[in-house]
């Protein structure tokens, strides 16, 4: 007998479709579930870290008689913990947005333009007592 491998065939293009479509369907598949376990993990971090372990150890020894609630109460835990994420999020960039208007508003009154880009980097901030600028004048 020989070792030899087997000789390939060119195979149809339907089937080279069918094949590709089917590792395409499997690649995803294994993706979406390698997704769901990381996410399995994340809730119960999240959760525990929003209301801290041991008060999750006392929920958990609550629910001993409804053991159907724990997803729910470690699903609901995990929301709020990203709710919670985001919105602060949502601020610090607010807080950021208006900030950089009130600086902007600033700039504007005191010298009558704002500065853009890497020119307001170099610029020195502008004196109090400045000299009016001829080109409001004219």
């Amino acid at each position: 007998m020989s070792t030899s491998l087997p000789i390939r065939r060119p195979r149809s293009r339907a089937r080279r479709r069918i094949a590709l479509a089917r590792s395409r369907v499997r690649r995803r598949v294994r993706r979406l579930t390698r997704r769901l376990l990381v996410l399995g993990g994340w809730t119960w971090l999240a959760a525990g870290s929003l209301v801290g372990f041991e008060v999750l150890e006392m929920l958990f020894g609550t629910l001993a008689l409804a053991p159907e609630f724990i997803p729910l109460l470690v699903i609901g835990l995990a929301g709020a913990w990203f709710l919670r994420d985001r919105l602060r999020r949502l601020a610090r960039r607010l807080r950021l947005l208006l900030l950089r208007r009130r600086i902007a508003r600033r700039l504007r009154r005191s010298c009558g333009r704002v500065p853009r880009g890497r020119a307001a980097q170099a610029q020195p901030a502008p004196r109090a007592y400045a000299a009016p600028d001829p080109r409001i004048d004219a």
